[in-house]
């Protein structure tokens, strides 16, 4: 899917980031994370209500981190933070490239990190329900 119909189908909010892989010779960026589903629009009563997510976008071109205050060729998210919101709507660059924008409790900073991924593609995968140990 094109990584505008991601935020318009789907809503981030208090899901939390569990790994983040980047393969930078197939600019491939996999995120997984563990999904709100009982905040989405689309959820009925039965469904489960936290489901573990993959993210998989293809042909990264970059990603920018606010916190660093730099393009971030490492993809260097840590892991566990809550995402407190998307944009809403894709970011575009002055070049033109369509991207995402999730606004992250880095828990560290008084304010929450901005992190722009762009990229050609993403699929959303759902890997079920989230399982307490």
């Amino acid at each position: 899917m094109k990584l505008h119909d991601l935020v318009e189908i789907h809503y981030f909010h208090d899901s939390s980031l569990n790994d983040v892989q980047y393969d930078p010779e197939q600019r491939r960026l996999e995120i997984s994370l563990d999904f709100c589903n009982w905040m989405q629009d689309y959820f009925v009563e039965g469904m489960p209500e936290l489901i573990a997510v993959k993210l998989i976008f293809t042909n990264v071109s970059r990603y920018f981190d606010d916190e660093l205050g730099k393009i971030n060729e490492d993809f260097g998210f840590l892991n566990g933070e809550p995402i407190l919101d998307e944009s809403g709507a894709p970011v575009i660059d002055d070049a033109g490239n369509t991207g995402v924008c999730f606004i992250i409790d880095r828990g560290f900073s008084e304010r929450p990190s901005f992190v722009e991924i762009f990229a050609q593609d993403v699929e959303f995968i759902d890997m079920g329900p989230v399982v307490d140990d």
